[in-house]
């Protein structure tokens, strides 16, 4: 037993033992944690090790000449700094020190304790165009986030000296400097009243202070109860472009802002708010675009909690150019509104973005906005007088408009809903009803909406011309009445039209004859669907009608597809229409040659197709592909009557190929092959090859007044004429847009016969010594001519007056001026002193020349060169002895 005894005592001794030891080995692993890993820390090594870490994680550099850290004398740094790799910003801290409570941390808080930042200096640089990259949530997402908590539960933070500089780099460097940032921040325990306190310079001009008290609950340090107050004093608005550029923002403004705040917060809900601003000597905009507001902008703002209600009992907004006045609650504002539209969209073209259009007036409107949860809705009335538009060129005359409007955005559905609107104005009256519109990707996609309009066209016209290219030598008159239809079916949007008319429309361009009906009636059944990468446009009916119900313009199976693919897109159409060329032709009068006149009805059909790379859609008509068969009945243009005509046309890869078989024109024959280009930016017209393109047709006298006396100044004044005249062409080249004139090119030969003139002008001229009829036949022989780079010239265009050869050579300008030359049917005859005629068949050598000057519609044959032109035949010695000789035979 003693034996036994004596082993279990051994066993005993022994665990005690091991026990003793383990304790003494954890304990000292706990201590050399406790002791080791701060001083390793803080140790040249550690501090390498801890920089290295932190740098592998960071875009840039950071470095600091000391750090350390202790369980009982916190951490201290000195000389921390950071350069990011694109040396854009920069941040120096010449010492950081904190007292944590470490055991805090194990429960989930960081109290930090004394705190202070000595000198802390932050630049960073901003490109001076960026893009902001912002997520911009949709409206139908909604934030139910609870107010922001800081983390930290106790702080007794202190920032000495701080300074910060924004620099916007670029052509003219800007930047805002702050200094002597101090700032002050206890977070007390929860229930305790905590305090904030921060001042700062701005540039050295401006002072913005703030400074608070809160008191923080269980959960940290909330904005959710306290008390702040703000003031600005004279802060520089033009010093903040750079932040606002950091922000995405370029504006052009300046201005001294002053303002004062105070604000008391409880349960996170504001219970209220005083706060007045004013900006003195504000401005907008750079250069010939800089508007100077004489008088200062005041904003005024209270607003009070009563039941969880806030009341804006005030907030004014004040300006040269805006006065606003709004009442009521944060679920329903009462506002007024004064505003001049023209300073007011000076102003708000630094955030909108107007397309270039212009508005001028003064509106005054009153109306309410509720606020829900759901959706923001908007009614009111409001009056603008002397209301004006503009956009690129002359301005709208002066109306008063007056409207009223009924509307709302649905955030949950992110659609915009407008119950009703309507306005009314010197051109008519706009109703619009039930309309619902998509404002994100992410929101319903559902169209409709419900449209009646009765204007007077021609006082509507100024306006549409704000936002199409109408021609401006269009006179467009008559009354509109129209009701429109929109509504959604799935993917398909349907707009339908059968009450729409017209009513005693009159349309004329320039001087010409008018285009008149008493009533069109117009119907249209269309549908818009958009799936995936697929779009599709189908017109199911298109009618436009006369007052006898005739058919004007009928639309059949008209289709558009256009697929999307992530590489190539595809086009293609087809449409079967039946149209009246009077009609059709007085509606595109402003896009057609002046003075064209075409008649005949048609049935037509036309398809087209085109693939080309998705990222490239100006490639589409590169790659565009249509063949139709179009013609008319009848037409005139300059004089030039044509017969039925059927014109065969087809494009191939954006080349436009058209022919026009020989037909009747003005008793004789015309064709032309043409090709269009439909890539080049300036298209042009060009002839395939050499052709004969008129054959011996009827001249008159509005060819005379548009054309032959672009040619000679024989036609001068030739309002009465008659003949045969023919056009062979080796180049041609005519530019679709009218005032490209200078790049008109034709290369080729005319000549007349039979023509029938009148001793007028410049023929009356040329022919004073003959002693001639007052009309005779005239005759143009073959003539090369050639008008190129807006100047027609040629060397020799002989005519035929009566017996008498006369011939031309020069210039004749598009100003329509004259630089020519005239050869004569007269010789001097040095014997006698006389100038007799030269005949057809006899020598032309001897004949004498005058110079041609003055305009196509008045030429002026200077007689009065007459002897310069002798003396450049015969020298003045022979001249003069020829007078001896005569005098002496008297």
């Amino acid at each position: 037993m003693s034996e036994e005894r004596k082993d279990q005592t051994k066993s005993h001794r022994k665990a005690l033992k091991v026990a003793k030891w383990s304790f003494i080995l954890s304990a000292g692993i706990v201590l050399l944690i406790f002791f080791g890993v701060p001083l390793y820390l803080s140790s040249a090594g550690g501090t390498r090790m801890l920089l290295g870490k932190i740098n592998q994680s960071v875009d840039g550099q950071v470095q600091m000449d000391d750090f350390s850290i202790g369980w009982l004398k916190g951490v201290k740094l000195t000389n921390l700094s950071y350069a990011d790799s694109a040396g854009n910003t920069s941040v120096t801290v010449a010492r950081v020190e904190t007292q944590p409570k470490y055991m805090s941390l194990l429960g989930g808080k960081v109290k930090l304790g004394r705190t202070v930042v000595e000198q802390p200096r932050i630049h960073l640089k901003v490109p001076a165009e960026q893009d902001a990259a912002e997520e911009v949530k949709s409206p139908s997402e909604k934030s139910d986030a609870p107010p922001p908590t800081f983390p930290v539960n106790q702080i007794d933070l202190e920032l000495i000296d701080g300074a910060a500089t924004v620099e916007l780099t670029g052509d003219t460097l800007q930047k805002v400097s702050f200094t002597n940032i101090v700032s002050k921040v206890q977070i007390a325990e929860a229930g305790k009243p905590s305090s904030v306190d921060i001042s700062m310079d701005v540039n050295e001009t401006s002072k913005i202070s703030a400074k608070g008290s809160v008191i923080p609950d269980e959960q940290g340090w909330m904005l959710k109860k306290g008390d702040f107050e703000v003031h600005i004093s004279e802060l520089e608005l033009a010093s903040l472009k750079p932040l606002l550029a950091l922000a995405g923002k370029e504006m052009d403004m300046s201005g001294q802002l002053k303002a004062d705040a105070d604000i008391h917060i409880d349960e996170g809900v504001i219970q209220r708010l005083k706060a007045d601003a004013r900006i003195s000597n504000f401005a907008q905009g750079t250069g010939d675009q800089r508007t100077v507001f004489e008088k200062p902008v005041t904003i005024s703002a209270l607003t009070s909690a009563d039941n969880d209600v806030t009341k804006i009992e005030k907030l004014t907004v004040q300006s040269d150019f805006c006065a606003v006045d709004c009442t009521g609650t944060m679920e329903s504002l009462d506002y007024e509104i004064d505003a001049d539209l023209e300073q007011t969209q000076r102003f708000a073209g630094q955030f909108v973005d107007m397309q270039g259009v212009q508005v001028a007036g003064d509106l005054a409107a009153k109306g309410t906005v509720n606020l829900a949860q759901e959706s923001i809705g908007v009614t009111g009335t409001g009056t603008a007088k002397r209301f004006v538009v503009k956009k690129d060129g002359s301005p709208t005359p002066a109306t008063d408009v007056q409207l009223d409007y009924d509307c709302a955005v649905d955030i949950t559905t992110g659609q915009f809903r407008l119950a009703s609107a309507n306005l009314t104005a010197a051109p008519g009256t706009v109703n619009l009803g039930n309309m619902t519109l998509p404002l994100s990707e992410d929101g319903v996609k559902t169209i409709s909406f419900d449209a009646y309009a009765k204007l007077d066209i021609e006082k509507a016209l100024p306006f549409a011309q704000v936002f199409t290219d109408l021609p401006e030598d269009t006179q467009i008159a008559g009354i509109l009445e129209s009701e429109i239809k929109a509504t959604t079916t799935g993917s398909k949007v349907r707009l339908l039209t059968d009450k729409t008319w017209i009513h005693q429309l009159r349309i004329q361009k320039g001087d010409g004859r008018p285009f008149e009906r008493e009533q069109l009636s117009l119907k249209a059944d269309a549908t818009y669907e958009a799936k995936a990468e697929l779009e599709t446009v189908n017109i199911k009916t298109l009618a436009l009608r006369d007052e006898k119900n005739a058919p004007l313009l009928i639309g059949t199976n008209v289709l558009y597809e256009r697929k999307r693919g992530p590489n190539n897109t595809e086009v293609q159409g087809s449409m079967e229409v039946q149209y009246d060329l009077e009609t059709v032709s007085a509606f595109a009068s402003g896009y057609l040659p002046e003075g064209l006149s075409v008649k005949g009805k048609r049935k037509d059909t036309l398809r087209f197709d085109s693939i080309y790379p998705t990222d490239m859609p100006d490639k589409m008509i590169a790659n565009l592909n249509a063949d139709a068969a179009v013609g008319f009945d009848s037409a005139e243009y300059l004089g030039l009557n044509f017969g039925p005509t059927e014109l065969n046309m087809d494009i191939q890869k954006g080349k436009l190929n058209f022919e026009i078989p020989q037909t009747v024109v003005n008793e004789g024959k015309l064709q032309f092959a043409g090709t269009i280009d439909l890539n080049e930016e300036s298209k042009i017209l060009r002839l395939k090859e050499t052709m004969p393109i008129l054959d011996n047709i009827h001249v008159n006298g509005r060819m005379t007044n548009t054309m032959l006396k672009y040619l000679s100044p024989i036609f001068a004044g030739q309002s009465d004429i008659s003949g045969f005249a023919s056009l062979t062409c080796k180049t041609l080249e005519i530019p679709l847009d009218a005032d490209e004139k200078e790049r008109i090119l034709v290369d080729g030969v005319v000549e007349m016969d039979k023509v029938r003139l009148k001793a007028v002008g410049a023929v009356g001229d040329i022919l004073a010594q003959t002693n001639n009829r007052s009309e005779f036949d005239a005759k143009l022989l073959p003539s090369q001519f050639l008008l190129k780079d807006g100047v027609m010239r040629y060397d020799k265009m002989e005519f035929h007056l009566d017996k008498y050869p006369t011939g031309f050579a020069g210039k004749i300008y598009l100003d329509k001026t004259l630089d020519m030359k005239v050869f004569v049917p007269y010789k001097f005859d040095m014997d006698r002193l006389r100038f007799p005629t030269v005949k057809i068949g006899e020598d032309l050598s001897e004949r004498l020349s005058l110079p041609v000057d003055g305009t196509v519609d008045e030429p002026q044959v200077r007689l009065d060169k007459l002897f310069d032109s002798i003396l450049k035949k015969h020298s003045p010695e022979l001249i003069q002895k020829g007078i001896e000789e005569l005098l002496k035979n008297l």
